[in-house]
């Protein structure tokens, strides 16, 4: 019995350490998304104003008709093959310069779009850990309480000659004499039902 605890208790220090990993990615994460979405955002703002009579360029980039993303990862994929069009693709970078954006600042923007991808994956990795972690606690309490439960059945008999080991269990044990008063307002003798 004293293993079990043992390992439940290192199972719950486990999970603990697991959820304080995934909070902390998900921070991280979040962070991350919103640089990626502001500067993704801004430069898609200026490439529409730059491209503006170019609707060919701009389905090209994903700009016109920009379709609205169900998955985070379809977001990710679209705005890094957008960028790394816009890299590829002078003219554009030219028109860009006009606005004050440079190449720099374009391969930023898609540094913070990978940055982004790679948090959320780290974020994903770390939850699911954390998920297993609680699992396998939650199994190691659960054996736990069954062999709690047995002590609890077998030490009133075990321990009856030496009750005050039963009070240091947390097993109430009445003194011998001692009436109890039911609900009723009837007394009844020491033992503990």
């Amino acid at each position: 019995t004293v293993n079990f605890f043992y390992e439940a208790e290192k199972a719950e220090s486990k999970k603990n350490k697991e959820y304080g990993e995934q909070l902390e990615a998900k921070v991280i994460f979040d962070r991350a998304m919103d640089e990626a979405q502001a500067i993704t955002r801004k430069h898609i703002d200026f490439l529409k104003l730059a491209l503006r009579d170019d609707e060919d360029k701009q389905r090209k980039l994903f700009l016109a008709g920009q379709p609205r993303f169900k998955r985070l990862a379809d977001w990710f994929k679209a705005m890094h093959e957008m960028y790394d069009r816009v890299l590829d693709d002078d003219a554009v970078i030219a028109s860009m310069a006009k606005y004050g954006i440079t190449r720099e600042e374009l391969e930023t923007g898609r540094q913070k779009v990978i940055d982004a991808s790679t948090a959320k994956a780290r974020h994903t990795k770390e939850q699911g850990e954390a998920e297993v972690a609680t699992e396998y606690r939650d199994a190691i309490f659960l054996k736990l309480s069954d062999r709690i439960h047995e002590l609890e059945v077998i030490c009133p008999y075990a321990l009856e000659d030496t009750p005050q080991y039963l009070e240091t269990l947390g097993i109430t044990v009445l003194s011998p004499g001692y009436k109890r008063k039911t609900d009723s307002g009837e007394e009844t003798e020491g033992e503990d039902n």
